[in-house]
């Protein structure tokens, strides 16, 4: 195997130095050569078959064309499938994202972690889940996010950080709830989830009730270490919980997270209960695995392309205009929420093959 032609093999062959080579292949404009020396070394460069170092180059310009994925928690499927897209999004611009998954450590420890990883790249996206404000380790967040490279976080706002943030308004739009379930002729319906209890219970019956409706809360606390993501375990205590309601079956169930509407499902079909026909489901629109379900789930969400887009068009902006420290801390829109339907073709068909063994 032949030897790579290193930029020393080129600057020897021109009698010139390295930095002469180097300054005259990348186009620096700090320097001035002769016309006839740049033509000479650009003409044996090509002779010599020598390429420009990606990675050498980068350690010189400090653009290494990567960004820096953050995330607190690998529990939440919708966490992961914003970290692809957001993925897929920066590939198109020429940069490749490099996620950090900081579950299972102290809070030391993720400060300690942070510390040593969140200059790797040009930028930094922080998601979600288990870096919130109300965090304990959050003070030692915002301090060393203070000379950090631009940042946005594409789903709330870290006050105190500089951090470029979306607003979601989770709480803002939960008429369009009521407005769901009072079209399918609902009279009660019952919202299920992980979130904030005094939020969730006094939101969601306000909302209900300007539509008509009575709405009940389900607060599904994590305790006894059942785990998040151990969705089977809530929805059976939710169906048991129903059984034994006075009031009967509600006419309607909101979960703020889809896997438990998808656990949920299978639990209430083991008692003969039918979701749609017995009991509407409407699910957070948190995950994808809304469709596998048939009929398809309608969800409750926001439109995570132009979330991701808007994210990127951010951190992109930033980085070109050569800022060294973080972002503004501006809001870069506001995000909506609606409901949003199943399309015809969410659904698949199969074909068996049988083949008989010897």
């Amino acid at each position: 195997m032949a030897q790579r032609v290193k930029i020393s093999d080129v600057a020897k062959a021109c009698g010139v130095s390295i930095s002469c080579v180097s300054n005259i292949l990348s186009g620096s404009k700090r320097y001035s050569f002769k016309a006839e020396t740049v033509e000479k070394v650009r003409e044996m460069a090509k002779k010599m078959n020598y390429t420009v170092n990606p990675l050498a180059s980068s350690f010189r310009t400090q653009k290494n064309r990567i960004i820096v994925g953050v995330l607190g928690s690998a529990d939440r499927h919708c966490d992961m499938e914003l970290m692809v897209k957001l993925k897929t999004e920066l590939y198109k611009h020429g940069y490749k994202l490099v996620v950090q998954i900081m579950t299972d450590m102290t809070d030391e420890q993720r400060v300690d972690f942070l510390s040593k990883i969140y200059r790797w790249g040009e930028g930094l996206i922080i998601v979600s889940t288990g870096i919130m404000p109300e965090s304990p380790w959050y003070p030692a967040l915002q301090k060393l996010l203070q000379s950090a490279p631009p940042a946005v976080n594409p789903s709330f706002e870290m006050p105190g950080t500089q951090v470029d943030y979306i607003r979601i308004t989770y709480y803002e739009h939960w008429d369009r709830i009521g407005e769901f379930f009072r079209s399918h002729g609902c009279r009660r319906v019952l919202a299920c989830g992980f979130a904030n209890p005094e939020i969730c219970s006094r939101t969601f019956a306000e909302e209900m009730k300007k539509a008509g409706m009575r709405g009940d809360t389900l607060i599904i606390s994590n305790h006894s270490g059942v785990r998040s993501y151990d969705y089977y375990t809530p929805a059976r205590k939710i169906v048991e919980f129903i059984k034994r309601a006075p009031d009967g079956l509600p006419h309607g169930i909101y979960c703020q997270s889809d896997e438990t509407a998808y656990a949920l499902t299978q639990e209430l079909s083991a008692y003969g209960i039918r979701v749609p026909q017995d009991i509407v489901m409407l699910g957070g629109g948190d995950s994808d695995v809304r469709f596998r379900m048939s009929p398809g789930l309608p969800v409750f969400v926001h439109d995570t392309n132009t979330q991701v887009r808007c994210a990127v068009e951010d951190l992109l902006a930033r980085i070109s205009n050569g800022e060294v420290s973080a972002g503004t801390g501006r809001k870069i829109m506001d995000l909506e929420q609606s409901v949003k339907y199943p399309e015809v073709n969410e659904t698949s068909d199969c074909e068996l093959n049988y083949f008989r063994g010897i």
